[in-house]
């Protein structure tokens, strides 16, 4: 099993979503809820045996991507852990979003 990491993009992206998912809702139980989703599917990642995810090379080298419920989930594998790089609703301009991202002004 893998250990998981989350970069400080991907922890930012997890507030952001608690924080609107709580302001949309008016539950911030039920935005809790969903950030412990995200949790538990990146924790199912790692512990799965082989490599998951769709490659997203286009985006960012060695970088994966699953989905889940209405976001993507952005990641890497490296020896002994998974690194969660981004955590996006699937709306948003993913390809726009990484161009900015990792190339900022």
């Amino acid at each position: 099993m893998r250990f998981v990491v989350y970069t400080s993009s991907a922890l930012r992206n997890i507030d952001e979503i608690i924080e609107y998912v709580a302001r949309e809702s008016g539950s911030v139980a039920a935005a809790l809820r969903l950030a412990e989703d995200i949790a538990d599917r990146c924790l199912e990642l790692s512990s799965l045996p082989g490599t998951l995810g769709r490659p997203r090379d286009d985006l960012s080298l060695g970088l994966r991507s699953v989905t889940f419920k209405s976001y993507v989930i952005f990641f890497r594998y490296h020896r002994a852990e998974i690194e969660v790089v981004n955590v996006l609703h699937g709306h948003r301009d993913i390809e726009a979003f990484f161009r900015t991202d990792m190339n900022p002004s």
